[in-house]
């Protein structure tokens, strides 16, 4: 691969000479990382927009058919492009103070339902399956995102619908403890270098730009902007 064309494909042809002198070839290209082309005098923007292209050469260097043991990449993809499908994602997550704040809150209303229509004499039958309605729905609402933030199955809700165990799954939701999805299984350390593919709980599938201390950017698939996120939340894909 010519360094020298890649980088006019990228529009940085200010930084042949650079690349030139320190004997930046196809070789030492994917190793390059944000401090290194720090020293090497990379403008911020320039580095970020180089770190990407390089993430790009390594997933296309993993699809490219091999000739005599050289892999021969194709051109970098533009920053608007991903390598990888974005992954979607389904997280709904009560914390115990929200959860019991929003389960008050349906109280009151479901109070104040039935003792506006019983003032406008409603019927009493209709009012009881109005407001075991909404208590219904409310209560399966919330008992899902408050599972999903104990790390349980949100189909767990459905035991809301048997009597005397309800009260009891209530009490679960109300004092079990928040529990990071990814924290037991994090694989994520400080030596992970920019290019590497890595997986969120929330944000799906991204490649890391640029790692300082316990912290990564990340690029994920799908979004435009980087995000700062710890690595103890990020598994290597």
């Amino acid at each position: 691969m010519d360094v020298e064309a890649w980088l006019r494909s990228l529009g940085l042809e200010q930084y042949e000479a650079i690349f030139r002198e320190n004997a930046i070839d196809e070789t030492v290209l994917p190793h390059l990382t944000d401090g290194d082309l720090e020293k090497l005098g990379v403008l911020l923007g320039h580095r970020r927009k180089l770190l990407h292209a390089i993430a790009n050469l390594k997933a296309v260097e993993k699809a490219a058919p091999t000739v005599a043991g050289v892999v021969q990449p194709s051109a970098p993809l533009p920053l608007t492009q991903d390598t990888q499908a974005s992954v979607p994602t389904y997280d709904f997550r009560l914390t115990r103070l929200p959860y019991f704040f929003w389960t008050l809150l349906v109280v009151v209303v479901l109070v104040v339902f039935v003792v506006s229509l019983t003032k406008i004499g409603t019927n009493a039958a209709d009012i009881r399956t109005a407001t075991w309605l909404i208590a219904t729905i409310a209560s399966i609402v919330l008992a899902v995102g408050r599972l999903h933030d104990t790390g349980s199955s949100g189909w767990w809700s459905l035991l809301m619908f048997v009597p005397f165990v309800s009260f009891f799954v209530w009490l679960y939701l109300l004092f079990a403890p928040s529990v990071d999805p990814t924290e037991a299984a994090s694989n994520v350390t400080a030596p992970a270098q920019a290019g590497t593919r890595v997986m969120h709980y929330r944000l799906g599938s991204g490649t890391i730009i640029a790692t300082t201390g316990p912290w990564a950017e990340v690029k994920f698939d799908g979004k435009v902007s980087v995000r700062r996120i710890p690595m103890r939340q990020l598994q290597i894909r």
